[in-house]
């Protein structure tokens, strides 16, 4: 195995489109954020724990946070590299607990950026810490 030399963010392509569904459960958007870690030549490592959190989030309007960082719906904030270098997480909004009311009417745009970094013998990768902007939009989707 070769030694992990950088870490990069793999560019979020779409904006986050969270739903403002007639309940809490069909009101939450994900989005896939990932980071590729490599060595020596591009190559992919496997193995590397990549660490992923909230750098800048959405207000909630309750104590309970509006955006989490996790996998199939559970919190979870480290990956583990693949055999091609990719750690994964999904970014999940919960718009109904969203306190801007314009992010919530569907008129504005925000962001949220997520920062990934990952140490190899304890000192951090070349580029680590990255960010992972992802654009927010709130849609209405009651049915």
């Amino acid at each position: 195995t070769l030694a992990p030399l950088t870490i990069a963010p793999v560019p979020v392509k779409d904006t986050l489109i969270a739903p403002l569904g007639p309940d809490s459960a069909r009101s939450v958007g994900p989005k896939t954020i990932s980071a590729i870690v490599h060595a020596v030549g591009d190559t992919g490592v496997q193995g590397v724990f990549v660490h992923f959190a909230i750098t800048r989030t959405l207000a909630s309007s309750s104590e309970a946070p509006a955006v989490y960082i996790g996998d199939v719906g559970k919190p979870s904030t480290t990956d583990t590299t693949d055999g091609s270098g990719n750690a994964t997480r999904t970014l999940y909004v919960l718009s109904r607990r969203l306190a801007d009311q314009a992010l919530v009417a569907g008129t504005k745009l925000d962001t949220v950026i997520v920062q990934a970094s990952a140490t190899y013998k304890g000192a951090p990768l070349s580029g680590s810490p990255v960010q992972i902007i992802v654009p927010v939009r709130v849609t209405i989707s009651i049915k």
